[in-house]
């Protein structure tokens, strides 16, 4: 599809002549008048940019200047002194999104532009997440069995880790599992997977903005039930020292969840189950990080499950038969969205279930599905070995190691 152009460009600085200003020698230095245009990310419609900051960095020079302008709607210019320069832009822009009003940060950027007379400049941009660097390091879902070869679950765990140069701090800071299954495509109308991710299940780190801060490399631990499930199953964990544990009031009770009262519990932003949510097991849904935030402002729990709610249909396939089906979930925009996991059997993928750009790959907890070898397994994140950084190219294939031994105080 072919982006949409809005033409915009740069505020004139009080500088009419194109020789108007003198150098540190008293010589005239010669300006440049610069037009931009900026592209819109793909698929996007009824967009309006507003908030732009355009940067100006002189490669000769060193010098940067910003600009700032109240939206991109008329046509504006700037002069400069001719040089090289880098030229980067960042906006709010708003957009429908399922006939939703959306609001997310886009940015753009070129380098080596040479800047001599008058110049007509286009800036692709992109979706920014507010926030960046903390990414899914160790995923563990599949269970574990007793001495007995008995199923035990209420052992899983996610291991984040701040994979940035600088203090994060996690208050905010959500975990999802997407409503689509991986091994089971759909067909579905409003087909919105380049806008957004859909989503069934979801948790929130809580805190105040400054709560809980991760420094650079360091890890939070995020599990079902934080204790110690050793002393029940040998073959499992302790997990009594967790960070967090997620924790949701049950409609059932004779399916409650124990509650350990020293560690901190997520809040439920909305869950697929009534009772209780456990991962799904076999490995066949994605997981992302994400903030309710659009840029703008931090979207409430409560918020997000009125203003991003949807009904879509799909259509059912079995040999001869099919039929149209109804469901619900709820619209996770891909530009909230930190980090991304496809999950299915190594065997057994059907379609990913988040956009390319969010994830390009699978990684897996079993070799086929329903293998009873996934037991005690997860997917675990590689470390570049110059960097000590993990690796995250937004290919889960290439980025996991799969059907790893568990093990949530693995040091990487």
């Amino acid at each position: 599809m072919k982006k949409r152009i809005l033409f915009a460009g740069l505020l004139a600085l009080a500088l009419t002549a194109t020789t108007a200003c003198s150098n540190e020698n008293g010589e005239p230095v010669k300006m440049s008048d610069m037009t931009v245009s900026c592209n819109v990310p793909e698929n996007v419609t009824d967009a309006t940019i507003s908030d732009v900051t355009i940067t100006l960095k002189n490669l000769t020079t060193g010098e940067t200047k910003e600009y700032k302008f109240p939206t991109m709607e008329a046509p504006l210019s700037i002069q400069t002194a001719e040089g090289l320069y880098n030229i980067s832009l960042e906006g709010s822009i708003k957009y429908k999104l399922n006939e939703k009003d959306v609001t997310s940060v886009i940015r753009g950027s070129k380098e080596n532009v040479k800047l001599v007379g008058s110049v007509s400049i286009s800036l692709d941009t992109y979706f920014h997440t507010v926030k960046e660097g903390f990414v899914i390091a160790e995923m563990f879902i599949s269970g574990t069995r007793t001495p007995e070869g008995k199923s035990y679950t209420g052992d899983s765990y996610f291991r984040i880790i701040n994979n940035s140069d600088q203090t994060l701090y996690a208050d905010g800071l959500c975990i999802f599992e997407s409503d689509f299954q991986t091994d089971m495509k759909e067909n579905y109308t409003p087909d919105i997977m380049n806008q957004a991710m859909t989503v069934a299940t979801g948790f929130m780190i809580p805190g105040d903005g400054k709560q809980y801060p991760v420094e650079p490399g360091q890890s939070l631990l995020i599990c079902d039930n934080a204790i110690n499930h050793k002393e029940i199953n040998p073959n499992s964990f302790d997990l009594s020292h967790a960070d967090f544990e997620w924790w949701a009031e049950s409609s059932n009770p004779d399916f409650t969840d124990p509650d350990n009262p020293d560690v901190p519990n997520l809040v439920p932003i909305m869950k697929e189950s009534a009772t209780l949510w456990q991962p799904h097991t076999r490995g066949v849904k994605a997981y992302a990080l994400a903030y309710l935030n659009d840029g703008e402002k931090t979207i409430t729990p409560e918020q997000f499950t009125t203003d991003y709610y949807y009904d879509y249909t799909w259509l059912f396939v079995f040999e001869d038969f099919q039929t149209t089906m109804e469901g619900s979930a709820y619209m996770l925009p891909n530009s909230w969205v930190v980090d991304a996991v496809n999950l299915s059997p190594a065997t057994g993928p059907q379609w990913l279930v988040t956009d390319p750009s969010l994830d390009k790959g699978y990684a897996s907890v079993s070799a086929i599905d329903f293998d009873e070898n996934r037991f005690g397994k997860c997917i675990r994140r590689k470390v570049d070995a110059a960097t000590r950084k993990l690796i995250d190219t937004n290919d889960s294939s290439a980025d996991f190691e799969s059907m790893a031994e568990a093990d949530p105080n693995h040091v990487f």
